[in-house]
């Protein structure tokens, strides 16, 4: 019986994603009435919901999603011809560029801020340098 008792968490983490008492049990060769008295005992029920809600569970989630984006993504390259592949890379750079410009327009706007809520002798000159800088990172990132 102690051995048994050692299988009930992974028969809670099968519970948890859905798996049926009889899948349960069948997988870690138990019957399934030992399945229903860890149900009951350890109150899988209020376990699953409270771990349904938590943040592991949130993370867990998304990682999936990103997983299964991913095998996706890899069965759709695979088939791809070089001129489709070069295509991607193309995109996912400009992709990659996009998001550096964005951030850098996003921290020079809270550097702005920050001077100007300071009342910072700087804010004049940096305000007008501003518009400079940020062409000149579009052409950094246009090379």
């Amino acid at each position: 019986m102690g051995n048994k008792q050692n299988l009930e968490p992974e028969g809670f983490r099968m519970f948890r994603n859905n798996k049926s008492q009889k899948d349960i049990a069948s997988a870690l060769g138990v019957t399934e009435a030992t399945v229903s008295a860890w149900k009951k005992k350890f109150d899988w029920d209020r376990r699953k919901y409270e771990w349904q809600n938590s943040r592991q569970a949130t993370a867990e989630k998304y990682l999936e999603m990103i997983a299964k984006e991913a095998q996706a993504m890899e069965k759709l390259e695979s088939g791809m011809t070089d001129k489709h592949l070069k295509a991607l890379k193309i995109i996912k750079e400009l992709d990659a560029q996009s998001d550096i410009l964005a951030s850098t327009i996003q921290i020079m706007e809270d550097l702005l801020e920050f001077l100007q809520a300071k009342g910072h002798p700087a804010f004049t000159d940096f305000q007008e340098l501003l518009p400079d800088f940020l062409m000149y990172q579009r052409q950094k990132a246009d090379k």
